[in-house]
Formats: C-alpha cells, structure tokens, sequence
C-alpha cells in the first residue's frame, strides 16, 4: 500500500470553527469538553483508520 501522500490534497477541518480561530469553549474543559465535529477529505485510498491528537502546550504548562 502506498501511503506517499505529497500529491494529495489532505484536509482536516472542524465547521465548529475557522482556520486559525480558538476552539470554541463549548468543545474544552472549561465548557462541555465534547468533541468537536471533525470532517476529512482527501485520505490515500485504503487509509482505513486516523489519529488527530491535539496537543495545548500552554494547557499542559499551566496544570
């Protein structure tokens, strides 16, 4: 399985939210901490499982 994907135009984004933006309270700690809804596009063909891990430094530095 070739899983280059350089020539693909992979995409992750959230309609809860633009590019850049924070993520809305609602979807943290501090609000509902739900998971926001998260939509793809653009997966190598057979990709059959994702990852997305989100990672606050800023949150980790201030526990």
């Amino acid at each position: 399985m070739d899983l280059n994907i350089k020539d693909k135009d992979l995409r992750i984004v959230s309609p809860a939210f633009s590019p850049l933006e924070r993520i809305p309270k609602r979807y943290t700690s501090e609000g509902e901490n739900i998971s926001p809804p998260i939509e793809w596009s653009g997966l190598p063909s057979g990709t059959q499982q994702l990852v997305l891990i989100c990672h606050d430094p800023a949150r980790c530095a201030a526990a």
